[in-house]
């Protein structure tokens, strides 16, 4: 045996030897301490046997396993129809594309969020960055889609410089923020960024979203005040950057002075208005004039409603009854029933203060038998009105206001109708109409799918009839309201016109005696 093979035999030996004697044998006291004398060979054997046993070291075990179930494969998610069109959006879109080719996909799309996903995937491609038009296309497609809050978030991307900015795109972003009630502010800072900018000056545009957001704040005397000066400001920044305005901006302008009575300023633009070639308007003469009354300057704005009537224009119901009463307070009662009559006999009916003011008026000045007179007519010529101790009406009340030679075709409750409708408030502020749009409203009479004031008022209306209602708010939108336009418990005033009954002919339609 060679010598390095015996010394490894004689280690096993020696380590099975002590396992042995501290498991296996336990050794009296006389043994302690002796080593065994026992011969190499057998001590060989000795080792061999126990190398046999079935025992093993416990650290060398490993439990036994348990038996692993087959694998199941999991079940696939089905995908989406709007991930579907993603993918397929994706997949078209060749390798390379251009700004031009994302905004003609995010044109395409109906779903503002699956524009949204092909937005956000492009900006991450390699080599490709969205410019003014494909950003403009988004906003645009985010606020038609009422995604308001991902629209904020692309304006604020490109304040940070996401792309470079074109003129319609500050436009579009100011728009927005007009719109939004809370990013009022915003819109200027877009505006300031746009004066700075070498290439995208304000417009007409710009500055026609900027005065009419602000002249929506003008709700009450102590806050036009306040606005008063950022409409001076903005006036001399759009002299500065050589925008001409249009009527519509000097029209504004106008109103913000005659809303704070700074008159004077508003007859100086007025008559700045030729210079750029606007023409004034009836909305120009008629703030001007209220403008005028309300400061106490009762003479000057009766010129300007003269004025006003010879060119054929007609003022507005706040206009009309602001004059009057003023007139009235002056005891200027000849000029004052003048403009009343005038009123009337341009479809407008004052409401019941003005009546009020100035048949009151006449009584204090001792010419009551004329104030008696006077109402006498003017409940002739206008069937709505209200005795002076109503506060307010709480029937519905109709006047016919034209009428056909003969009636051939007659509204009935159940008939599908088409009406042309005008609607006031009963300081004349017209919250609908029919007539601007040329688009009569069509609906079935009497089975509750308009206002109840509708339903009741127009039954027995011929085609081509007219009819002005005066709707109590019981029987419109109630203490609601219908806000923004709307107040709750407001009366309403509509000029109706009866245009179509469908399905009847003037056979069908004819009212009988029996009828009647």
């Amino acid at each position: 045996m060679p010598l390095m093979t015996f010394r490894r035999v004689l280690t096993a030996t020696r380590r099975t030897s002590n396992l042995l004697s501290h498991q296996s044998l336990p050794l009296s006291s006389r043994h302690i301490g002796l080593k065994p004398k026992l011969p190499f060979t057998l001590l060989l054997l000795y080792h061999r046997s126990l190398s046999s046993l079935p025992t093993q070291n416990p650290a060398t075990l490993k439990p036994p396993q348990k038996p692993q179930d087959p694998i199941t494969p999991t079940p696939t998610r089905s995908r989406t129809p709007l991930e579907k069109q993603f993918e397929t959006w994706v997949q078209n879109l060749k390798p390379g594309f251009s700004p031009i080719e994302v905004d003609e996909a995010l044109r395409a799309q109906s779903d503002p969020d699956l524009a949204l996903d092909i937005f956000r995937w492009t900006a991450q491609q390699r080599n490709y960055k969205h410019n003014h038009l494909t950003y403009l296309t988004m906003i645009g497609i985010l606020i038609d889609g009422k995604r308001y809050g991902h629209a904020e978030t692309l304006v604020e991307e490109v304040i940070a410089g996401a792309c470079e900015i074109s003129v319609p795109l500050y436009n579009s972003m100011i728009r927005f923020c007009c719109d939004r009630k809370f990013l009022f502010n915003r819109a200027f800072d877009v505006y300031k960024k746009m004066l700075k900018s070498e290439d995208c000056k304000p417009t007409l545009e710009t500055y026609t979203l900027l005065f009419n957001s602000l002249l929506r704040r003008f709700n009450k005397l102590n806050v036009s005040y306040v606005y008063l000066r950022a409409v001076r400001s903005l006036t001399k920044q759009m002299k500065a950057c050589g925008v001409i305005p249009d009527t519509f901006v000097l029209n504004m302008i106008i109103k913000a002075y005659s809303k704070c009575l700074e008159v004077d300023e508003a007859i100086r633009v007025f008559h700045e208005m030729g210079l750029y070639g606007c023409e004034p308007n009836a909305y120009t003469y008629g703030y001007i004039a209220k403008g005028l009354c309300e400061k106490g300057r009762v003479g000057q704005g009766l010129k300007f409603y003269k004025e006003m009537r010879k060119k054929d224009l007609v003022p507005s119901g706040s206009t009309y009854m602001i004059v009057i009463c003023s007139l009235a307070m002056e005891r200027k009662f000849e000029e004052a029933i003048e403009v009343v009559f005038d009123m009337l006999g341009n479809s407008l009916s004052p409401d019941l203060l003005t009546y009020r003011t100035l048949l009151e008026g006449l009584c204090k000045d001792e010419r009551g038998d004329e104030a008696f007179t006077l109402l006498d007519e003017f409940r002739k010529r206008d069937g709505l009105m209200v005795s002076a101790k109503t506060k307010d009406v709480t029937e519905l009340q109709i006047g016919v206001k034209h009428k056909p030679e003969s009636c051939q075709i007659q509204a009935h409750k159940g008939d599908s109708v088409k009406v042309h409708y005008r609607g006031t408030l009963t300081d004349g502020t017209v919250f609908d109409s029919s007539y601007e749009r040329n688009d009569p409203i069509q609906f079935e009479l009497g089975t509750g799918q308009v206002i109840k004031g509708w339903d009741q008022g127009l039954l027995g209306m011929c085609v081509g009839e007219k009819r002005k209602l005066k709707i109590p708010s019981k029987l419109g939108y109630g203490e609601q309201g219908s806000p923004p336009t709307i107040p709750g418990g407001a009366t309403l005033i509509f000029d109706t016109e009866l245009v179509e009954v469908l399905g009847k002919t003037p056979s069908e339609g004819k009212t009988t005696n029996s009828e009647l």
